[in-house]
C-alpha cells in the first residue's frame, strides 16, 4: 500500500503543475480553458478509481513506462487479476505512447476476452467501445480512426502481421 500512496501522490504533484500551468497561460477562450479542467476532471477520476483499487501495478506503474521507454522489449509478469490487460494499456495511453499515429495492442487468448476487456476499459475510460478503446476478432473489428487501443485476439494479431508486416 505504501507504493500505492506514493504513485498517487506523485500524480497529484503532477496534476497540481498542470493546473498551475493552466493558471499561468492566460486562455484567451473561455471554452478551451473549461474543455481542458473538465479533461483534467476526468483523469483525477480516473486516477481515485485506480488508486481505490489498490491494483498491485498501480504500485509500479512509473517504473514500468520509464522500462518500455528504456528498452524494445520487455515482459510484464503479475498474477491474474493484477491489473496487466486493464491497467497497463490505460498507463501507456496516459503517457503519451499512442501519440503520432501509434496504437497499443493488447492480445487475449479467446475472443470474449478480447471484447470483454474492450468494454471495461472503455468504461474506466469514460469512452464508448469502439471509439477510443476497440476490439478486433476473427471478422467483427470495431476500430476507428481515432481508436488508440485495440484489444485483440492472438489469432487477429498474427492475421495482422500477414498482411502489414511493418505495422503501417
Amino acid at each position: 500500500l505504501e507504493y500505492q500512496l506514493k504513485e498517487f501522490e506523485r500524480y497529484c504533484q503532477n496534476l497540481l503543475q498542470q493546473l498551475q500551468i493552466l493558471e499561468n497561460e492566460g486562455y484567451t477562450s473561455r471554452n478551451v480553458l473549461q474543455g481542458r479542467i473538465s479533461d483534467l476532471q476526468k483523469e483525477f477520476a480516473r486516477e481515485c478509481v485506480r488508486f481505490q483499487k489498490c491494483l498491485p501495478i498501480y504500485a509500479r506503474r512509473q517504473e514500468i513506462i520509464q522500462s518500455i521507454r528504456s528498452h524494445q522489449v520487455i515482459i510484464v509478469i503479475g498474477e491474474t487479476g493484477s491489473g496487466k490487460s486493464t491497467q497497463l494499456v490505460q498507463y501507456l495511453y496516459d503517457a503519451g505512447f499512442t501519440n503520432n499515429g501509434r496504437i497499443i495492442a493488447c492480445t487475449q487468448p479467446r475472443k470474449v476476452a478480447a471484447v470483454t476487456l474492450a468494454d471495461h476499459v472503455s468504461t474506466e475510460m469514460c469512452c464508448s467501445r469502439g471509439t477510443i478503446v476497440a476490439h478486433r476478432v476473427s471478422t467483427s473489428s470495431k476500430i476507428k480512426k481515432e481508436t488508440k487501443i485495440v484489444y485483440l485476439t492472438d489469432h487477429s494479431l498474427l492475421n495482422e502481421c500477414i498482411k502489414d508486416q511493418q505495422f503501417s
